[in-house]
């Protein structure tokens, strides 16, 4: 009797820690980046690229050409803060005042932000604040990419310096998980993907990320206000104790049956 009570007691910890494991296993977090992120107040760039536990975010654009040409290439660009609207992307060309254009744009060249986290995400979610559908003729189609590739240099996940262009990045290791059109102000969107990466990339639409209902380069504008996604979270140390009680009690029970047979 001591004993079947014993070997029941084990397996059904051994059950619990099975549903410890498998529910600590995914945990959802929300990077908020208008009060994330530090900097010396709203309309000014970021003074440090932290925004948050585990997250880096630095800006890049195509805009190594003229003030009437978009450039080819990707240059790191500023990050400004623009309060509870959202962040935005300032190149070489572009005014970092009220005047603009200040959002993530495909004005002389296009935008980006690049999020790197500190461990593997699965995005979910993008949160835009402020978008181009105030004004006339522009609108916000945005591209989500998440960097499969095996090194993080050049073109790599940390940096887009070097020879990346919105055509390079899609065999340089960077996937398009999906291309956004006609987003509309303090929109949720939700990312669906199975990818986990240290490196995401939220984009001004281009031609060259794919096409799709509603996408239209050239005239986008958005700014980020915050990510969410699943991290992988490694077991609790007392979750694996459990665990390894249960299993034990498992392997007893066999053992006892065997015996008795």
């Amino acid at each position: 009797m001591t004993i079947n009570f014993t070997n029941r007691l084990a397996q059904m910890m051994a059950a619990m820690a099975l549903l410890t494991l498998g529910s600590s296993a995914l945990a959802l977090s929300t990077w908020n980046l208008d009060s994330g992120c530090p900097s010396s107040g709203s309309g000014t760039a970021l003074t440090s690229s932290n925004c948050g536990a585990g997250l880096d975010l630095t800006g890049w654009s195509t805009s190594n050409g003229t003030a009437s040409t978009s450039g080819t290439t990707f240059a790191a660009a500023a990050v400004y803060d623009w309060g509870s609207y959202g962040l935005g992307v300032v190149n070489a060309y572009e005014i970092a005042t009220n005047v603009g254009p200040h959002a993530t744009d495909n004005v002389f060249g296009t935008d980006a932000i690049l999020l790197t986290f500190s461990s593997a995400v699965n995005l979910t979610n993008v949160k835009v604040g402020w978008t181009g559908t105030t004004n006339t003729g522009t609108d916000s189609d945005f591209s989500v990419l998440a960097y499969t590739g095996s090194g993080t240099g050049a073109v790599g996940g940390t940096t887009l310096t070097g020879t990346a262009s919105t055509s390079t990045l899609l065999t340089s290791g960077w996937q398009v998980v999906g291309n956004y059109g006609n987003t509309t102000d303090n929109a949720n969107v939700a990312i669906s993907s199975q990818l986990y990466s240290n490196y995401w990339l939220v984009s001004a639409y281009n031609n060259a990320f794919g096409t799709g209902t509603a996408l239209n380069a050239g005239n986008d504008y958005f700014k980020l206000l915050s990510v969410a996604g699943n991290t992988q979270n490694v077991p609790e140390p007392g979750s694996l104790v459990l665990l390894g009680v249960g299993l034990i009690g498992v392997v007893a029970s066999r053992r006892q049956k065997t015996k008795q047979a």
